[in-house]
């Protein structure tokens, strides 16, 4: 995922209404060039029409690392998200350059 300088990519992947309550974490193997940090947000969409969302965050280092970024709790809204995933998004913001390649993406 190329990283452009006004800081907004994204990746979107359809999880075809998966149920994901039973995961704990969504790990990551990258590799990172071109910039010392990346802000990479994470956002969950449990429904079709886009309302119940759940928006994750971390920071990635440059080089090649793995990081686990935790779920939501099983509080009902989010459990509610976890139950009937439709769409999971990648996207980074900050205003950095570089390139993010995903070698591994799982959940645990």
């Amino acid at each position: 995922m190329p990283i452009a300088k006004d800081g907004y990519s994204s990746l979107r992947y359809d999880a075809q209404s998966r149920d994901w309550t039973h995961y704990r974490s969504l790990v990551l193997h990258y590799r990172l060039d071109g910039t010392p940090t990346l802000h990479l947000g994470v956002r969950l969409d449990g429904s079709t029409d886009g309302k119940a969302r759940s928006n994750l965050e971390t920071y990635l280092q440059s080089g090649r690392h793995t990081t686990a970024i935790p779920l939501p709790s099983h509080q009902q809204e989010s459990s509610d998200i976890l139950s009937a995933l439709h769409t999971l998004t990648l996207f980074s913001s900050g205003g950095m350059e570089g390139v993010l390649t995903i070698e591994e993406l799982r959940l645990e």
